[in-house]
C-alpha cells in the first residue's frame, strides 16, 4: 500500500507540475479559450497564476484522501477533503479578502493547498508507520521491483 501511495502521489505531482508549467507559459491562450475581453483577461491571468501556484501540492491531498478511502478510513479521508476546501479555505478567504482584496481571495487557495498537503503527508506517514513494523515512512524512497 505504501508503494502505491508513493507512486500515485509522485505521478500526480508530475502531472500537476506540467499543468502548472502550461498555466505559467500560456496563460493568455488558456484564458482566451473562455473570454477575449482584454480587461477580463488581464485580471484572469493574474488571478489564475496566483490561484494555481500550488497545483503540485494538490496531488498530495488527493493521493492521501484516496489512500485513507482504500484502507477503510473514511473519516480521515473526509477530514482531508474538508480541510482544504472548507475548514481552511473559507476562513482564509474572509481574512485575506479584508487584508488584500481580490488578490487575497486568490492567495487563500494555494495557502490552503500547501497546509492541507503537509497535514496529509503527516497523517499518511503516521498511519503507514503504524503498519510498517517500525520502519519510517518516507515519501522520497520508492522501491522498484524487478
Amino acid at each position: 500500500m505504501e508503494e502505491a501511495y508513493k507512486i500515485a502521489t509522485w505521478t500526480g505531482v508530475v502531472i500537476f507540475s506540467i499543468a502548472l508549467f502550461l498555466v505559467e507559459v500560456f496563460p493568455g491562450t488558456i484564458v482566451g479559450l473562455f473570454n477575449k475581453n482584454p480587461d477580463i483577461m488581464a485580471i484572469s491571468i493574474h488571478g489564475m497564476r496566483i490561484y494555481l501556484m500550488a497545483m503540485p501540492a494538490i496531488a498530495l491531498g488527493m493521493a492521501g484522501s484516496n489512500y485513507f478511502l482504500a484502507i477503510g478510513e473514511g473519516k480521515a479521508a473526509m477530514f482531508l477533503s474538508l480541510l482544504r476546501q472548507v475548514i481552511l479555505l473559507i476562513p482564509l478567504i474572509m481574512i485575506f479578502s479584508k487584508a488584500y482584496g481580490l488578490t487575497g481571495i486568490w492567495l487563500a487557495q494555494p495557502i490552503c493547498d500547501i497546509i492541507a498537503a503537509i497535514v496529509t503527508v503527516v497523517m499518511v506517514g503516521k498511519n503507514l508507520n503504524k503498519y510498517n513494523g517500525g520502519s519510517q515512512f518516507s515519501l522520497f524512497k520508492i522501491r522498484v521491483y524487478e
